[in-house]
């Protein structure tokens, strides 16, 4: 309904909102407005049925529109992420599809390629419709379908533009010019719960900015951490760090690609105690990253099976895609030993745990919206197996040595804060060199 005192807008700005869905309804498709127009009042239409439209009807645009009212057709969607399927698939209810297939994962023998393949093949064979929609089309959806879809739809986080518009159908009112990347951390529903049906603008836009900072920090060490930038002793990690971090704010801005963003894996080597987990809390905070740190040798006490090692590390890379943008810290990687060498037996059990963490970094790598950035950690690099630091993996090995005298000097300075102000702190460097 109308809030007191809300101004009626022209019935041609209510029935625009009908023309927003002339990309995604056929004639015949049946589509129901879910516009409010009740008493006379302006309409307000939510965000949780919007979201999904306007993205669709932006995403459609670059592929033509008309091209997915064909008969016989496989249309392949990706979505940003998990939670967006759901919601893709109600906004493309209405086009009378032969076969859908909406998977996002969450069935471990269901969501697989080798399920529905013999449906897909028998309903495109007919001259049928098949609609597929997944984050990971080529992981989760049949085979068939993914092969050589005839039309592939990209649906991207929201731009702040489409936010706008999204904030103006619930409200009534723009809410002005809205941030680039700022809900990529958010998930559908967390975004459609900011923007609540006849509010005000300034609020949902308010509630959106909240709840993406509230997201950015979870862990406490990595809100306590110092900033990168102000680390001493890193060497090269922190020349790479910095790198990672520019890269990342220029994504967040909408002027690169996920894909652009490269040299974002990498492992760091050291001995004990040389600060590679400190590193990698202050290396999520500055770059404004969500920070999954998991230890690679506790995969193996899961269940003591290959596929219980195999789920834990899988789990491991989906939490890190659906926490975009996320700094993968995987401690003590050397858990997964080299193949060379191995004997037959041994090598029988290894192998499809190495290639399945190789495939893995890939698919992570590979992720068309998702940007995740993995630090691999050890104190024994000689024992990583090669193909797992070759560039489109964990890229090289980056070795921390022992900080210097100046560069001691600085560490206890950080720590010290203000305390000992102005004293002369080189004896303390000397006598903790080496």
């Amino acid at each position: 309904r109308r809030p007191p005192g809300r101004r009626s807008l022209p019935l041609a700005r209510r029935c625009q909102h009908l023309a927003d869905l002339d990309y995604l309804y056929s004639d015949e498709g049946g589509a129901q407005s879910p516009i409010d127009d009740r008493d006379g009042g302006p309409a307000y239409r939510s965000a949780s049925t919007t979201l999904a439209e306007f993205a669709l009807k932006e995403a459609l645009g670059r592929v033509g529109a008309r091209a997915i009212r064909r008969s016989g057709i496989a249309v392949v969607v990706t979505c940003p992420d998990a939670s967006w399927v759901k919601p893709v698939q109600a906004a493309l209810d209405g086009m009378s599809w032969t076969e859908v297939f909406a998977r996002s994962g969450g069935s471990l023998r269901d969501d697989v390629p080798s399920k529905g393949a013999e449906t897909v093949r028998a309903a495109l064979a007919r001259g049928g419709r098949v609609l597929g929609i997944s984050q990971d089309p080529a992981r989760y959806l049949p085979a068939p379908l993914t092969l050589a879809p005839d039309v592939t739809i990209e649906v991207r986080p929201p731009s702040g533009a489409l936010l706008a518009r999204v904030i103006k159908a619930a409200t009534g009112r723009s809410p002005g010019r809205m941030p680039e990347g700022q809900t990529r951390v958010l998930s559908y529903d967390e975004i459609v719960a900011q923007i609540r049906l006849g509010g005000t603008a300034g609020a949902a836009a308010r509630r959106l900015a909240a709840a993406a900072e509230a997201k950015l920090v979870v862990d406490p060490l990595v809100a306590a951490a110092p900033p990168f930038e102000s680390l001493l002793g890193y060497g090269d990690a922190h020349a790479w760090g910095m790198d990672l971090i520019r890269s990342v704010a220029a994504w967040r801005a909408g002027d690169v690609t996920t894909s652009a963003v490269a040299n974002r894996n990498c492992v760091l080597a050291s001995e004990p105690g040389l600060g590679k987990t400190s590193m990698a809390r202050s290396l999520a905070k500055s770059a404004g990253m969500r920070l999954i740190s998991t230890s690679v040798a506790a995969w193996f006490t899961t269940n003591g099976y290959l596929d219980g090692v195999i789920k834990a590390a899988n789990s491991a890379l989906d939490a890190a895609i659906a926490a975009s943008p996320c700094l993968l810290m995987l401690d003590e990687i050397d858990a997964i030993p080299s193949r060379d060498g191995l004997d037959a037996d041994r090598s029988s059990w290894w192998t499809p745990v190495v290639v399945n963490m190789l495939i893995g970094i890939e698919r992570v790598a590979a992720h068309p919206t998702a940007l995740v950035a993995i630090v691999g950690a050890t104190n024994h690099p000689e024992r990583l197996d090669k193909a797992l630091v070759r560039p489109g993996r964990l890229d090289r090995i980056i070795t921390l040595r022992r900080p210097d005298k100046p560069a001691l000097v600085g560490i206890v300075r950080q720590h010290l804060g203000s305390d000992l102000a102005g004293e002369d702190l080189t004896i303390v460097g000397e006598l903790g060199a080496g």
